[in-house]
């Protein structure tokens, strides 16, 4: 239970902090990515500078004075860069098992490997739409079906970088016992793509059973350069299902370990409890070997 709380704190409870541009020389000869307070950025050089105003020669080739206390941040051209990559290796708009309102951007492709059973491949057509393709092959090997879905998933945009929001679904079949499945959601993400929280809606359906609904709350947050807090919940008044644990970061990969626990009742009485290990890995495939 104090676990739990603790899972709680640190993923509830995350904020957005402001801070205001370091109080240095900066080089003239250097182009510099500028990001103000009102998110609003533009790059350019440094014309003039003193302990309350830079001026910058933008790229535009505008001159725009800025107040340092505006300044939320100020990066050379190839920092940025380089924290843009980390940024897309780091989180393709995935928890451990379900999407944000973040979506891939067109070109990319990432497969998705849960714990060693369900293969999930995504491309992004456009940055707001890709598709999946999933299996499940190794289900043969217990005599559990073979599982074939596609997943579209559409992510809009609200306010760019604090507010996004997506739709999607699963439509699969059991070709073993020719039965047929579908899962359909939506759900509101505020903050970064690498550092946010989601609420969403679930909706769960099979050929045989009536639709069963379910409240999601999930988040991910950064502890480290290449290391996350990961945090996945749906509940409803039957039943929870959690990941909870952490993200590591490589090149072109990452790798989601922590604990799932699923607990189910029936009425009144108590049904199934399950505290599992999880692991789960996803690449990046536009990635050069």
């Amino acid at each position: 239970m104090r676990l739990k709380a603790i899972y709680l704190i640190l993923f509830l409870l995350v904020g957005f902090g402001k801070t205001n541009a370091q109080q240095e020389q900066l080089d003239s000869g250097v182009l510099y990515r500028v990001l103000l307070l009102n998110d609003e950025s533009f790059t350019g050089h440094v014309v003039h500078q003193n302990w309350e105003v830079i001026t910058f020669l933008t790229s535009a080739t505008d001159t725009l004075r800025v107040k340092r206390l505006y300044i939320k941040s100020i990066l050379t051209q190839n920092q940025y860069l380089k924290s843009q990559a980390l940024t897309k290796e780091v989180y393709d708009g995935r928890y451990a098992i379900m999407s944000s309102g973040y979506n891939l951007k067109k070109g990319e492709k990432v497969n998705h490997l849960h714990m060693l059973v369900f293969n999930e491949t995504y491309f992004g057509l456009n940055d707001y739409f890709s598709l999946g393709l999933g299996s499940a092959p190794l289900l043969l090997l217990v005599d559990e079906g073979l599982l074939l879905w596609i997943s579209p998933e559409i992510s809009i945009p609200i306010i760019k970088d604090k507010i996004n929001f997506g739709i999607g679904g699963k439509v699969g079949v059991d070709l073993l016992w020719e039965e047929v499945y579908g899962l359909g959601y939506t759900n509101i993400t505020l903050g970064k793509r690498n550092k946010h929280i989601s609420i969403s809606g679930v909706v769960l359906s099979d050929y045989w059973s009536a639709p069963t609904y379910v409240l999601g709350i999930s988040a991910v947050f950064p502890i480290a350069k290449k290391t996350y807090l990961l945090s996945e919940n749906y509940f409803n008044s039957k039943m929870t299902f959690s990941v909870l644990g952490a993200r590591s970061l490589g090149k072109n990969f990452k790798i989601d370990y922590g604990v799932l626990i699923f607990n189910q009742s029936y009425d009144n009485f108590i049904g199934n409890k399950y505290l599992l290990p999880w692991l789960g890995m996803s690449w990046n495939l536009n990635a050069k070997i």
